[in-house]
């Protein structure tokens, strides 16, 4: 049995939607403009030279290693 989680992922290298999406994790929605500074976030936040400005939520289901604590593996 696996349990369904939604985790958000903010200022990712090309590799890390890769990583998630390999693990059968879906996007489920972007939410624009997340990152300002009435967020708490200093202006002009960059991650690798990137402004980040977008947070992507993705829809994973965990199989019962993960959602009892067990670690993920590539």
């Amino acid at each position: 049995m696996s349990t369904p989680r939604r985790l958000a992922g903010a200022g990712w290298t090309t590799r890390g939607p890769r990583a998630w999406l390999r693990i059968t994790s879906r996007i489920h929605s972007i939410e624009r403009d997340a990152f300002t500074e009435s967020s708490g976030y200093p202006p002009g936040s960059q991650v690798a030279g990137i402004p980040l400005r977008d947070r992507v939520w993705l829809d994973i289901q965990l199989g019962p290693a993960l959602s009892t604590g067990g670690t993920l593996t590539r």
